[in-house]
């Protein structure tokens, strides 16, 4: 039987890996996926099943693209190799898919934050200067995380 605060604890991550789960839906960015691992670890929980099944799936075709790497292939470095089986590979001059994961979360962040200001205060203009300001970045800055973050 689980006590009150693990019950919260249980929940919480839960909400937070149902979130993860989304975006990854929407995103195919596997940085969700080892977000809600990562959450899942820090609360003591099993990850969730699609989590695990994503990982799973590029465990197996990592392990199956390697054994058929031409020879040729086989100088590639081997964390480039292994990233792309995970979807993390990328074209150059891209963004990362961690980075661009990364910059989500911290814009939801900026935007929650923001939102729990505003309603301290009740006013868009606090929100629209105060906030940035107590965030140490641009009013520019903020209004674009703020916009990434509604998309």
């Amino acid at each position: 039987m689980l006590t009150p605060e693990q019950d919260g604890l249980l929940a919480q991550a839960y909400i937070l890996c149902l979130r993860d789960k989304a975006d990854f839906e929407k995103t195919k960015n596997p940085f969700f996926v080892f977000s809600a691992i990562k959450k899942c670890h820090t609360f003591g929980v099993v990850p969730p099943e699609w989590a695990l099944d994503f990982i799973g799936k590029a465990t197996v075709s990592m392990f199956e693209g390697e054994l058929s790497l031409p020879a040729s292939k086989s100088s590639r470095r081997e964390v480039e190799r292994i990233s792309k089986y995970f979807g993390f590979g990328v074209g150059r001059g891209r963004t990362g898919r961690f980075a661009e994961g990364f910059q989500l979360l911290q814009d939801r962040l900026m935007d929650e934050l923001a939102e729990t200001e505003k309603k301290k205060v009740g006013t868009k203009k606090f929100r629209a200067k105060v906030v940035p300001s107590k965030l140490g970045v641009s009013r520019q800055t903020f209004d674009r995380a703020v916009k990434r973050s509604k998309t």
